[in-house]
């Protein structure tokens, strides 16, 4: 009997008899034997990342259908390819409770023909005011306007490597996790939320993931802009610069003085890739890029430019008590606290040489 069993329940594929007896209300919980091979599977993380939600459900999730799905039906649960993208499911606002909803369908069927480069169909479910607020703080307003930006982006190398499966904030808001390979080529963890009315997508939000990545980002463009002021802003009091040529400095206007010295000796300073998380998490973290400097005395270098951030004690935004009181507030920040810029390549007699010791 128990080599029948054994049998039987290896034949079948995996999730299939949790996945039916779950969905159709025969259990209020359900583990899943078939989801545990997954447990041992460390050879690739972002298949890992994609499975978490599916390892959460094995464990005993409870699922519920929303009163708004009419066809509850096992086959209109059945897991895609990626327990991220299963039709119709997300947590539920408790972060226990698997919910099945049309909100959810719509935003699996919209996104997945993104992803495909079906954008008239996913234009199909945006409202016509709909704006999406990218990571690098652009607004792109409008459905058509949206559609014709998402197939550019497709066009120029823009993949999710990896997503979660929906999460449920309040009514008509959902948030997931991604990874993204972004056309800069560079890879990062983002949030994106989604807000939707009257059937319609409204509103879309992507954020880096962790705080710090923002910093470093926000830090690139102010450089780029070549505004002094908005670059020191994302900077600590005693933050330390230390320079491919050797040059040191430490402090906000120490620092500020070379930014003007910069702009005398060189000709030109770009990044030729956007900064990337070598580690990063809640507190802070380690961001490279590749950096292109080129003085007015000809020399020439190709350099790794590394930031430090740390969440530091900072004033924010005060609080208004009562009787028009202000009242001044601290809190963590995300600062730079340390920037290295080190020498890759230089330009010697018109060819590019590999320095050996890249910390000048």
């Amino acid at each position: 009997l128990k080599f029948a069993l054994w049998s039987f329940f290896a034949s079948v594929p995996p999730h299939s008899i949790c996945d039916t007896m779950a969905m159709s209300g025969l259990i209020k919980k359900s583990k899943c034997g078939g989801c545990f091979k997954f447990l041992d599977d460390r050879s690739n993380t972002d298949n890992n990342v994609q499975k978490a939600p599916f390892l959460e459900f094995a464990k005993g999730t409870r699922v519920t259908m929303a009163p708004d799905v009419k066809d509850s039906s096992p086959a209109n649960a059945t897991p895609m390819r990626s327990p991220s993208r299963f039709s119709g499911l997300s947590w539920g606002q408790d972060r226990e409770t698997i919910v099945f909803d049309q909100d959810t369908m719509l935003l699996n069927k919209c996104f997945d023909a993104f992803k495909q480069g079906r954008g008239l169909e996913a234009c199909e479910h945006l409202a016509e005011d709909c704006v999406w607020h990218t990571m690098y703080a652009e607004e792109i307003k409008g459905r058509t306007a949206i559609v014709e930006w998402r197939d550019a982006e497709m066009r120029r190398g823009r993949r999710n490597r990896s997503e979660t499966m929906w999460t449920k904030e309040q009514d008509g808001m959902y948030k997931r996790e991604m990874k993204v390979i972004f056309p800069s080529k560079a890879t990062h963890q983002v949030v994106q939320t989604v807000v939707l009315q009257a059937g319609k997508i409204k509103e879309i939000v992507v954020k880096p993931k962790y705080a710090a990545l923002s910093v470093a980002l926000k830090f690139a463009v102010a450089r780029a802009k070549g505004d002094d002021e908005e670059a020191l802003r994302y900077m600590a009091d005693d933050v330390r610069w230390k320079a491919w040529d050797g040059f040191h400095v430490e402090g906000k206007e120490g620092i500020a003085k070379l930014f003007r010295e910069q702009r005398m000796k060189e000709v030109s300073r770009h990044g030729e890739s956007e900064f990337e998380a070598a580690q990063v998490n809640d507190q802070g973290g380690v961001f490279e890029r590749l950096l292109y400097v080129e003085r007015v005395d000809g020399i020439k270098v190709k350099a790794k430019q590394r930031l430090y951030v740390r969440s530091e004690l900072s004033e924010v935004e005060p609080v208004c008590l009562a009787k028009g009181e202000v009242r001044k507030c601290y809190g963590l920040v995300p600062k730079i606290i340390e920037v290295k810029v080190l020498a890759t390549e230089e330009m010697i007699d018109g060819t590019w040489v590999v320095t050996e010791d890249g910390h000048m």
